[in-house]
């Protein structure tokens, strides 16, 4: 909810781009965390997070 809340104080004030990256975040763990609850792979679900970890 945080990460949220600072992208779009982030684009408000005028920076788009910086505002973007944790709100970008919060939608790939959100959808990550969606398709493995309806999936039910942990492989996928691992692999996904870990990715989002590195970077």
């Amino acid at each position: 909810m945080l990460a949220i809340f600072r992208g779009a104080l982030q684009t408000v004030t005028g920076y788009p781009c910086s505002g973007a990256i944790p709100c970008d975040y919060k939608v790939i763990v959100l959808v990550s965390t969606l398709h493995f609850f309806y999936r039910k792979q942990f492989d996928c679900f691992l692999i996904s997070q870990l990715r989002e970890m590195r970077d």
